[in-house]
């Protein structure tokens, strides 16, 4: 009986058994959003680390300072230190600095803009200017105006006094109303007010000059041939000045309506302050009114400030990779300008297409120098937005000029599919980024001359600020007379694997820890004993590692224990064993990362951000060459590099290794332009300094190709860049980025073995030059053959076997040792070419090193220095 009972109610169990199931996978789907929303989409904790915009000081009336230095003629006396006087002509807002230790003038403009025999009208116009803004109309469309014109023509430059300096705001465009006195936007119950003071007829003739506006009930627009005519407009403004309507009155009647109809327009502050001997100028860009629809695109600085003129000599100095020095009035005037974009430029405003390989500006600084003094210039925020540009005389106008400017917002071009087919359109960000953009002037006496003395005064000054140690403290090694050799190894790497002829994904190990070891030996008995080994590919699946919030060794390699060992081993010859780790780039193929919250997106179509490998064929750089779709990669949004940084401590913390080698995060910038949570690259770099101090504080970092920001940070830098772009415009080739690092951070260039841009397999110019710039030899290897990593997404490292390059390692580095262990420690004091191949380095005891990479002997004269 019981058994026929469960037998007849079974079927009513069945049937509940599907709604189960599907409440389960519904909570559990659920609870997986709830996750997802409160540790992704709602974490603010990276907010703190953001930097808010300074307080801004209201300016009070302008009243010149008295000088016991004499008056300059046409221009006010601002402020006044020690050193330095600060001038400005308030109606058009030209400042002019003069340096009392030398009675030069630097001008913010050349006397002679107005009359320049080269320049056209719109040239002459930029030579007046202490703005050239680009901008966004309301139709996406990018325009272009200068502060002369559309300011201090226009009379619409007011100057005030603030601590330290002055302030000096422009309001740009034409802010003369559209339609004079009369509201071009009005409500309907208010122009029926105005116009009930007038007379019946005049009331029934202009009433019909207004018409309704769509999706805006009880508001009037003045109708489009009245606004485009200021014959009509007359007759009318007359009729409302009979009864007193004043412009004020229309203010806030257009107001009242909330639809103003403006010219297109900015009111830009820029603000000058004295300290020491510089010149601190500083755009409050928070400070920044936009008007009639108009969207600041960029903000070009000072742009002919310290400009030299066609009877000058002298040069530039721009941080092209290593350094370079534009030479004034070389008479290239049909080369492209100078153009590079500190940094680099970000990953997400690359397109897929990118026409070449350039070696990045890793300075935020450029230099000026002259007869009677020089100039160096230091971005000291909003660096990540700014882009150095410089051009020679001859061109464009009579005079050789050097400036940045800074980006405030892009635009994405956003696909449309209709009837008609496809269409592209712009949208423009509506969140501009908003740094105080800080350009820190400084002038320098003889002491400080030419790029050498730029270098060393950037040096001290960056000592002095805590961002380099003195050459006193031992960076990582006490008692080393040796210079390190930077040696990557690498350990893992997933490839195609086959059985049976079948193909699988599977570990390729290269270089196992004990075979580590044997390279170490190897080379200390070659006689290089101090190596700064960067360990690759040791964990979460290899080279091409998984997410950096965790560490899972790879179990090919050996036990973790050996690793250890090896660390000790390297430690006791005077080196240092650094784990490799990238944390911005993470491959397509990682199991532990969430890429559709994690990323960084596009700001127009609003796609996850990846970035692949540069074809030289199409020039795409979402490329897997190969099919290895590791080398794809997910750019990770700044948002979340602090909470990585911590995990990736606690999970390393636990392995008891000495040094940190990081692959990407002190070398790239990458900006997240999610709609609803913009962080602009300046914001970026915060969180980036951020979480570079936070592993810094517990691990000695090598830093591969170190930007500025980064150096603080670097107890060693690799892959630094030891050439410049060979751009049409610049003339000489100089050490710029090393001279500044020198007697401070070791460094080396990119792996001698796997870059022809480095000397590639000439290795004796290749050590020549690592003697000129100060470096460090660099090499990367593998103890199996490189052949194995033939169906690896490392394919292209063919020449890195370690048997194949273990001699020629050695005597590269005894050569380069055996002249830069004598400076060990030591600081370059002055670099110049004393004839064509033939340079010259002194370092700060007097020591000297004279460079020839001819084939013929140089003879130095007796008394010739």
């Amino acid at each position: 009986m019981a058994a026929a009972q469960a037998r007849r109610d079974a079927p009513g169990r069945l049937r509940f058994i599907p709604l189960i199931a599907i409440l389960a996978v519904g909570l559990g789907f659920g609870a997986y959003q709830l996750h997802i929303t409160l540790r992704y989409r709602l974490y603010d904790g990276y907010k703190a680390a953001i930097a808010p915009p300074s307080e801004y000081v209201e300016a009070v009336e302008f009243s010149p300072l008295d000088s016991a230095s004499g008056e300059l003629p046409g221009y006010a006396l601002a402020a006044e230190n020690e050193w330095l006087s600060l001038y400005v002509n308030v109606s058009v807002g030209n400042i002019a600095v003069l340096d009392k230790r030398s009675n030069r003038v630097t001008y913010s403009n050349p006397p002679g803009a107005a009359s320049d025999p080269i320049a056209n009208p719109a040239n002459k116009e930029a030579l007046q200017s202490q703005l050239i803004v680009t901008y966004f109309d309301s139709n996406g469309q990018t325009a272009e105006i200068t502060s002369y014109k559309m300011a201090s023509a226009l009379g619409q430059v007011e100057a005030g006094s603030i601590p330290g300096g002055i302030r000096v705001t422009y309001t740009l465009g034409d802010t003369k109303p559209k339609a004079g006195l009369l509201p071009i936007y009005i409500t309907e119950e208010r122009l029926n007010e105005t116009l009930g003071a007038m007379d019946e007829r005049t009331q029934n003739l202009l009433i019909r000059r207004w018409e309704t506006v769509d999706g805006h009930p009880g508001t009037l627009k003045l109708i489009t041939s009245i606004i485009n005519n200021p014959n009509q407009q007359r007759s009318m403004i007359t009729q409302f000045e009979k009864i007193g309507y004043t412009d004020e009155d229309r203010r806030r009647d257009e107001a009242e309506t909330g639809m103003a109809d403006e010219n297109a327009g900015f009111v830009i502050p820029i603000e000058y302050r004295l300290e020491g001997d510089s010149l601190l100028v500083s755009i409050p860009s928070s400070r920044i009114q936009e008007m009639g629809g108009a969207s600041v695109e960029s903000v070009r600085a000072l742009p002919f400030m310290g400009a030299a003129g066609t009877d000058e000599e002298g040069y530039f100095v721009v941080p092209n990779g290593s350094g370079s020095l534009i030479r004034f009035n070389n008479g290239k005037v049909t080369a492209e300008d100078y153009r590079q974009y500190v940094y680099g430029l970000d990953p997400l405003l690359i397109t897929n297409a990118m026409l070449d390989q350039s070696e990045p500006a890793r300075l935020a600084l450029f230099g000026i120098q002259r007869d009677g003094g020089g100039i160096l210039v230091r971005i000291e925020n909003g660096a990540p937005l700014a882009q150095i540009g410089a051009s020679v005389a001859g061109k464009l106008n009579s005079y050789n000029a050097i400036n940045a400017v800074f980006a405030l917002r892009s635009a994405s071009m956003v696909r449309i599919s209709g009837g008609a087919g496809e269409t592209l359109i712009p949208v423009v960000e509506k969140r501009k980024a908003e740094p105080d953009i800080s350009i820190r002037y400084t002038f320098l006496t003889d002491e400080y001359y030419g790029y050498s003395g730029m270098a060393r005064y950037e040096r001290e000054r960056m000592t002095a600020e805590g961002k380099l140690k003195p050459a006193t403290e031992p960076i990582i090694a006490a008692g080393q007379t040796d210079i390190p050799m930077f040696v990557d190894i690498i350990g893992s790497v997933m490839g195609r694997r086959f059985f049976l002829d079948i193909a699988y994904e599977g570990q390729t190990p290269m270089t196992t820890y004990d075979q580590a070891r044997t390279i170490v030996e190897t080379l200390s008995d070659g006689g290089v004993q101090r190596l700064f080994v960067n360990y690759q590919g040791w964990y979460n699946r290899g080279y091409y590692h998984d997410a950096a919030n965790h560490i899972t060794p790879v179990s090919e390699l050996g036990d973790i224990g050996e690793l250890q060992s090896l660390a000790l081993d390297v430690q006791s010859r005077g080196g240092i064993l650094f784990s490799d780790t990238a944390f911005q780039r993470v491959p397509y193929s990682s199991r532990h990362y969430q890429y559709t919250v994690e990323n960084s997106r596009y700001y127009g179509e609003g796609g996850a951000a990846v970035i692949g490998q540069w074809n030289p064929l199409s020039y795409n750089t979402d490329s897997a060459l190969g099919g290895y779709r590791e080398v794809l990669s997910n750019l990770l949004s700044p948002k979340f590099i602090g909470r990585y940084a911590e995990q990736f401590l606690r999970a390393f913390d636990r392995y008891d290794l000495p040094g940190v080698s990081l692959r990407d995060l002190g070398s790239a910038l990458v900006s997240d332009r999610k709609r609803t949570e913009i962080i602009t690259r300046d914001e970026a770099e915060s969180l980036v300094a951020g979480s570079l101090g936070t592993l810094a504080a517990e691990y000695p970092l090598m830093i591969s190709a170190a930007n500025a920001y980064a150096l603080p940070y670097a107890a060693a830098v690799s892959n630094a860049p030891l050439y410049h772009n060979a751009f049409l415009i610049v003339d000489d080739e100089i050490p710029w980025y090393g001279m500044i690092l020198s007697g401070r951070v070791p460094y080396a260039g990119s792996a001698l073995n796997l870059s022809g841009a480095d000397g590639g397999y000439d290795l004796r110019e290749a050590a020549l030059r690592m003697i000129e710039y100060g470096a460090s030899p660099h090499f990367a290897f593998t103890y199996a053959p490189a052949s194995d990593m033939k169906y690896t997404a490392l394919n292209p490292y063919y020449s890195a076997t370690f048997d194949n390059w273990s001699d020629s390692a050695a005597q590269v580095y005894a050569t380069v040792n055996g002249a830069l262990s004598r400076v060990a420690g030591l600081s370059v004091e002055l670099h110049e070419t004393v004839s064509s191949g033939v340079k010259r380095v002194v370092y700060e005891d007097g020591t000297e090193f004279i460079i020839d990479y001819n084939d013929m002997d140089y003879s130095i004269k007796e008394g010739a220095r």
